[in-house]
């Protein structure tokens, strides 16, 4: 009898601590938010050299060598009137075996240093340039860098955003108002408050808030916890959480890599006979020269 009592009560403890840890809060995910336009790219580019001068073409299989120049661009289209979400973007370029300046920027930071100009910029190797910068050199958007390590040789774009928590946010009909130390949520004139402890546990503050006992239940049921669950100390508002149920993330990235050669390469698919010049007067010598040597061959020939 001793044994079955003591796996009985195992099994009751068991099930008791399930119970305790299965009513911490575990907050809904945010749906996944679809207005996100920031686009980002990149390509790599081969200089193309011929008798009048020279090009550049894009180019997905062109290769690169230790201490040889690579050529690319990186383009970065923000939409007319960005969003709160847009605007809060960080768009950082990334530069391995390649020399770059990786040095993040907002989107934010890019529309303010260039009087909120939208649409398509380039980085130029170490800030992000506007399109029409270049309408009168529009080769100019290649950046040629040098290439240092072979083996790890590659560039990556991306822009990312995530909420901004202690900034004023609308969810569900409610506005939301966090700094860190307390969370508000407001809606019909009504106003919920829980304060939070340093490890997010949270506690509702009923003297900072107003509005009837159904507008907190409502609040209580929309966040997925119950006010019993609340004052048994079982939500944990912690950031995580918060960016869980509130939050959102975006990401577009694109990348590019070289692989490696021994020598420079130099891609140069035009070269012709020149026309004129010294080039064409040493080329004319020396088909002269070819029929010289090819006479001589043949009166030695003769005479033998």
């Amino acid at each position: 009898m001793k044994k079955i009592f003591a796996i009985a009560l195992a099994v009751v403890m068991v099930l008791s601590i399930a119970s305790v840890a299965g009513a911490l809060w575990e907050p809904t995910p945010a749906d996944p938010a679809t207005d996100f336009r920031i686009q980002v790219s990149v390509e790599k580019y081969a200089l193309e050299t011929g008798t009048y001068g020279y090009k550049y073409v894009a180019t997905e299989t062109i290769t690169a060598a230790n201490g040889a120049d690579v050529y690319y661009v990186v383009k970065l289209v923000i939409p007319s009137n960005p969003n709160a979400e847009e605007r809060a973007a960080t768009v950082d370029v990334t530069f391995d075996g390649i020399k770059g300046n990786n040095e993040p920027r907002t989107v934010r930071g890019i529309l303010n240093s260039n009087d909120q100009k939208t649409g398509t910029y380039y980085y130029d190797g170490s800030k992000w340039v506007p399109a029409d910068k270049f309408a009168t050199d529009p080769g100019g958007v290649v950046v040629q860098a040098k290439c240092y390590d072979t083996t790890t040789a590659s560039i990556k774009v991306e822009a990312t955003s995530q909420r901004d928590l202690e900034e004023k946010f609308e969810w569900k009909g409610y506005t939301v108002s966090y700094d860190g130390t307390a969370i508000s949520f407001y809606k019909d004139g009504g106003r919920v408050r829980f304060t939070l402890g340093s490890d997010g546990l949270a506690t509702f503050d009923e003297t900072n808030s107003t509005g009837t006992g159904l507008f907190s239940i409502v609040l209580f049921n929309d966040l997925g916890f119950t006010y019993d669950e609340l004052k048994d100390g079982k939500v944990y508002m912690t950031e995580k959480n918060l960016r869980t149920a509130f939050g959102y993330s975006y990401k577009v990235t694109d990348s590019v890599n070289w692989t490696a050669t021994n020598y420079p390469i130099i891609v140069d698919t035009n070269v012709g006979i020149p026309k004129t010049g010294d080039n064409a007067s040493v080329i004319g010598f020396a088909m002269i020269m070819v029929a010289v040597v090819a006479a001589a061959v043949a009166v030695r020939k003769v005479n033998a």
